[in-house]
């Protein structure tokens, strides 16, 4: 009832442009402070850092931000508060990072709600690809379409992974070839927005297995290369 008292009054609309006021003013800052840390400058770093959580949270107030697509999407699905709250912090977070960096999501589930995830605005996607992307074809392709980048996970790393690619780059294509039949995602988009990383984290691997994981992903990322050149003078395939 508050929030629609709230809406009903304006009152979203002068939040908006109080949060739009701010941030100009903090981008100017930002530039200042980015000319102080390139300067050596005491103190700069920490500056930067906090006039960038700073824009991240007037940012997230702005009009046009994806909380309002996390509230609807919520309302629509009926998705447990838990999760959602999760990715309005993540949200949030993306939005701080922004100004001085590229933002990105990693996550390794094989469950996960990507139509969920991808609302939180991550400018790079990470993923497994047998963490069921192709459940949200459709949320990919327009993510593509937005400009973003998908990292994926190709190389396992929960279990042994042979001594050649090919079954990986065999599989990825797959994927691929689905994400274009069943969302419409573009060929071409696929192959020139995406980067090869293993499907989760290192930690828990000795450095003989680690090297392993790094080889094969190089190798992957050869043939993307490769690939991605071919797609852009064939318009896919």
């Amino acid at each position: 009832a508050l929030l629609a008292l709230l809406w009903l009054s304006g009152g979203f609309a002068l939040v908006e442009r109080q949060a739009i006021e701010a941030q100009r003013w903090i981008q100017s800052a930002l530039a200042g402070a980015i000319r102080q840390l390139r300067a050596d400058r005491a103190g700069a770093l920490a500056a930067l850092l906090g006039l960038s959580f700073a824009y991240g949270v007037f940012h997230a107030a702005g009009p046009g931000h994806g909380k309002m697509l996390i509230g609807g999407y919520g309302m629509a699905t009926r998705i447990r508060l838990a999760p959602l709250a999760a990715i309005d912090l993540a949200s949030s977070a993306l939005a701080a990072v922004e100004p001085a960096a590229v933002s990105g999501l990693h996550c390794c589930a094989t469950d996960a709600d990507w139509r969920l995830i991808m609302q939180a605005g991550p400018q790079i996607l990470s993923l497994p690809t047998d963490g069921g992307i192709e459940r949200a074809a459709a949320a990919l392709s327009s993510f593509l379409e937005a400009g973003g980048w998908v990292a994926w996970g190709a190389v396992p790393t929960d279990r042994p992974i042979g001594t050649t690619v090919e079954r990986m780059w065999r599989q990825l294509n797959m994927l691929w070839a689905d994400l274009v039949s069943d969302g419409g995602c573009d060929p071409v988009q696929l192959r020139t927005q995406a980067m090869i990383t293993p499907a989760c984290g290192l930690a828990r691997h000795g450095v003989t297995q680690a090297e392993q994981v790094l080889w094969f992903t190089n190798r992957l990322a050869e043939r993307l290369h490769d690939q991605a050149i071919t797609a852009r003078f064939t318009g896919g395939a």
